[in-house]
Order: C-alpha cells, then sequence, then structure tokens
C-alpha cells in the first residue's frame, strides 16, 4: 500500500505548484500534475486557495486521472470546482 507523504513532501510540492502558478509555467505545471499521485495532489490541492484551484484545476485533461483525482477530494472543493 502506497504510503502517505509525510508534511516536508507535502510542504514541498505545494510550495512548487505554488512557484509554477506565479510564474505561469503550463507546461511545467502539466508536467508536475501529470507525475503526480491523484491522491496526493488532492492533500496538496486543499491548501490552494481558490484562484490556485480553479488555475490548476483547468489544467487537468478529462481522463481517468482526473476522476481518481476527484474522489480524494472534500464535496465541498469538488461542488466549487464543477461549477467554474
Amino acid at each position: 500500500m502506497r504510503k502517505e507523504l509525510f508534511k516536508h513532501d507535502i510542504t514541498l510540492l505545494r510550495d512548487t505548484f505554488g512557484r509554477l502558478l506565479r510564474r505561469h509555467a503550463r507546461t511545467n505545471l502539466i508536467k508536475l500534475i501529470n507525475k503526480t499521485h491523484p491522491a496526493d495532489l488532492a492533500i496538496v490541492f486543499r491548501h490552494f486557495n481558490d484562484n490556485e484551484q480553479a488555475q490548476e484545476f483547468d489544467l487537468m485533461h478529462l481522463d481517468d486521472y482526473i476522476l481518481h483525482f476527484l474522489v480524494e477530494l472534500d464535496n465541498t472543493i469538488i461542488e466549487k470546482l464543477l461549477s467554474i
């Protein structure tokens, strides 16, 4: 079974996503999203503000990955994302 990310790893991943979002590094963000496990991304996603969540969600492709990602999120976050 996959181990949860440690607090340091979550912080590192959150900071990386935040830096790439600020720089509007779309290609790098897509690569990072595709390399990150959906459950780990869901953990980090909760730390973003609404604008950052919307930007990141817009970069995801509609496929099995996004379905696994949505399963890991809270219902309130899913409702916000799908209403955008």
